[in-house]
């Protein structure tokens, strides 16, 4: 604020239109804070212009902040059932619902089974940076010829589709039988070798070991991480990896240190309209989860969605800094400076 203040001044040609471009800045600046009540009215006031991604609706979503303090989580241990129950509350009340994902999960799907690709955009920019990294996951993973590949919330089946068109074996799950039933149609048009489960996180179950276990954009729907990361792990091989990317790690969380829903304006709007379970983490407190559920977590920046990270995980007792560095240096240049 204080540049554009600068800028101001510099071209003010009087005191007047000074004090009046200096008024209107510091309008603008200024949050609107909406209250829980107030959530219906924000959604409604997003989707008179155009929807939370439209260019119309950048000043309403620019300037939301949900009026909730985060200060009582603090003092809670972040793994325990009480700071569990108390964010699930929290989305509760965000949400307007009782969380129950095996209903506010089921998005409508569209009849995509014959499009280019299973979200049915033509955006080429948009899809082509999702499939990199989505890729980029696969050369992380250093799978072999003929590996198995466990797709959790794999959706649209975006990320299913794009590690079988290397040639591995997917497992495909997710609780939306719509998805399921999309992604099983376009795998048997393609020929991929594809199974599609629809299941919840925690009911799902399989009758084969994998070789690596994949996350994109769906392990921040997850209230317990550390327990699905342990039911994971079952199905895991000893030498197997479980990847993560487009997810929202943040050292600067509203829980400093924690995880929680996360309060955004983009979040709280999914949440209201929508009841998607929308948590987020810090990084220290996904490398614990990992930690607990008996893997080493390691975050690489730059290759993930957006230039964000790719998780890499491995069982603490297989983990070596060489085998990472063999996998990173699949994806990224030599001398790689951005692996936490």
């Amino acid at each position: 604020m204080f540049n554009k203040l600068r800028k101001l001044i510099l071209r003010a040609r009087s005191v007047k239109s000074l004090n009046m471009a200096a008024r209107d800045l510091i309008a603008s600046s200024i949050r609107r804070k909406y209250s829980i009540s107030e959530l219906d009215k924000f959604v409604h006031d997003v989707d008179v212009k155009g929807g939370v991604a439209s260019p119309n609706a950048a000043e309403v979503v620019r300037k939301f902040e949900l009026d909730i303090s985060y200060d009582e989580f603090s003092k809670l241990d972040p793994f325990s059932e009480e700071y569990i129950a108390k964010q699930i509350s929290v989305y509760n009340g965000i949400s307007g619902r009782l969380l129950n994902q095996d209903v506010n999960e089921h998005t409508a799907v569209p009849d995509n089974r014959h499009a280019a690709n299973p979200y049915g955009s033509g955006d080429i920019a948009f899809i082509a940076k999702h499939s990199r990294t989505i890729q980029n996951m696969v050369m992380l993973a250093d799978l072999k010829p003929g590996a198995h590949v466990l797709d959790m919330g794999a959706g649209w089946g975006l990320s299913t589709e794009n590690i079988a068109f290397t040639g591995a074996k997917v497992t495909a799950v997710d609780v939306n039988r719509d998805f399921v039933d999309l992604i099983r149609y376009r795998a048997e048009r393609r020929n991929y070798d594809v199974m599609a489960i629809a299941s919840s996180f925690d009911d799902f179950s399989l009758n084969d070991k994998v070789d690596a276990i994949f996350f994109y954009e769906c392990l921040h729907h997850c209230s317990d991480v550390v327990k699905l990361l342990k039911k994971c792990g079952e199905y895991l091989k000893a030498d197997g990896k479980i990847i993560f990317a487009g997810e929202p790690v943040t050292s600067a969380w509203w829980g400093r240190g924690h995880w929680g829903m996360r309060l955004d304006a983009e979040s709280a709007y999914v949440m209201r309209k929508f009841g998607w379970f929308e948590t987020g983490w810090s990084e220290e407190f996904i490398r614990s989860a990992f930690e607990r559920a008996g893997f080493r977590l390691k975050l690489i920046a730059g290759i993930g969605l957006d230039h964000g990270y790719i998780g890499y995980a491995s069982r603490v007792e297989n983990y070596t800094d060489a085998a990472l560095m063999s996998a990173i240096s699949l994806v990224a240049p030599p001398h790689w400076p951005a692996v936490s």
